[in-house]
């Protein structure tokens, strides 16, 4: 009998162990978000001076391996795609687990939404995926979360489909043991395009004109935040990272940013309208990959002024880094001069091979990797070549 119970034993933690791993590895959403995730969570801890908080602008927008080179601050994008305002205090307090910045900016895109956009299973998963199990966890699944809640704790329920998709799932598990391997993020979590694909009209900022209401909920989740930003003396700025605003909603979410400004320094926080400063910072129309995010170069310039004004009004710089750590900032500094570097050259051959057809009076089609960086991201990300 005690060697039967032994014997069961031992096949249910076997089994555990190779759910567990599966779901890690296998099961998991195998795209960018994944990566960028479980790199904040790769980060030692108290190594970073400033923490990057809100939706895709962000990451998209600054580069923290870029802003290291060039001004010496350590930083990350604990961001995530279409990160609504209802989820901000969860992923702060998350955030305050592992690191004690001296700084957080908070781009407050996610402040503007509807109600139909503040709440939803993908919105909730992006964060709560690699989120190690806690009371914070619980708490956020229990608010928030729209689908059975076990799956929430075990992903394998929602994922076990993936299986399916073997080459897609074999992919995602690569980049997962290669960043495990590596043991940190080598693009810091940035995740941007080269593409210049924006058309028709962008209006300026300053020919919008008039303000709009945040949506009822919305509002009620910001104000939320802001107290327990107060109450907790929180080091936080507040921004509006630049978008191309060339349609009705960019317009509308303009607007209603004002009203957010109004709202956040009435706490008596700072809140900076780079939105406003984009002639300033030296960004055009072909700075954006669509009208909400900045592509490499505009990302570059952004990167540049943020992390000098970063720099300028706020006392960071306290985390005091080991040789190890200083190399491999380093090594993640040299290879976005490299990443750089090599879109350079590739936009050089596309634009000549564009040429050299247009004189034959031939139609010529660009390979979609000169423009898009999303797969080779992926692949330089966790190769490290």
């Amino acid at each position: 009998m005690r060697k039967r119970a032994a014997r069961i034993a031992s096949l249910v933690i076997a089994l555990i162990l190779v759910l567990g791993s599966a779901q890690k590895y296998f099961f998991a959403r195998p795209d960018p978000q994944a990566i960028r995730s479980s790199g904040f969570y790769m980060e030692d801890k108290n190594s970073l001076d400033v923490i990057f908080m809100g939706a895709s602008e962000v990451y998209a927008g600054f580069s923290s391996a870029q802003a290291y080179g060039e001004y010496g601050f350590t930083s990350y994008p604990y961001a995530f795609t279409a990160n609504p305002v209802s989820l901000w205090k969860n992923e702060l307090i998350e955030a305050g687990k592992r690191q004690k910045p001296s700084l957080i900016v908070m781009e407050i895109n996610g402040a503007l939404y509807n109600s139909g956009e503040l709440f939803g299973d993908d919105k909730v998963r992006r964060f709560t995926d690699d989120l190690p199990l806690s009371a914070n966890k619980i708490d956020t699944v229990s608010k928030l979360g729209t689908d059975e809640k076990i799956s929430y704790y075990l992903p394998f329920f929602k994922y076990h489909s993936r299986w399916k998709e073997p080459v897609k799932s074999f992919s995602g598990m690569q980049d997962r043991f290669c960043l495990k391997a590596r043991g940190h993020s080598l693009l810091r979590g940035e995740f941007t395009k080269t593409g210049s694909a924006c058309r028709g009209i962008r209006k300026r900022p300053g020919q919008i004109k008039g303000s709009l209401f945040l949506d009822t909920q919305a509002r009620t989740y910001l104000v939320n935040f802001l107290d327990y930003c107060r109450e907790n003396k929180i080091p936080i700025l507040f921004v509006r990272f630049p978008h191309r605003m060339g349609d009705p909603r960019g317009i509308t979410m303009y607007k209603r940013s004002r009203t957010a400004a109004k709202i956040i320094r009435s706490y008596g926080f700072p809140y900076l309208d780079l939105e406003g400063r984009q002639e300033r910072i030296g960004l055009d129309g072909n700075d954006y990959y669509n009208n909400d995010h900045l592509n490499r170069y505009g990302q570059k310039k952004l990167t540049s002024y943020l992390g000098a004004y970063i720099k300028k009004h706020y006392d960071i710089g306290h985390v005091v880094l080991s040789s190890r750590q200083k190399r491999q900032w380093q090594e993640s500094a040299d290879y976005m001069e490299y990443f750089d570097r090599y879109y350079r050259e590739a936009d050089a051959r596309f634009r000549q091979a564009q040429l050299n057809a247009r004189l034959k009076g031939e139609p010529y089609r660009a390979n979609a990797d000169v423009y898009e960086t999303r797969k080779l991201v992926r692949r330089l990300e966790s190769m490290g070549k």
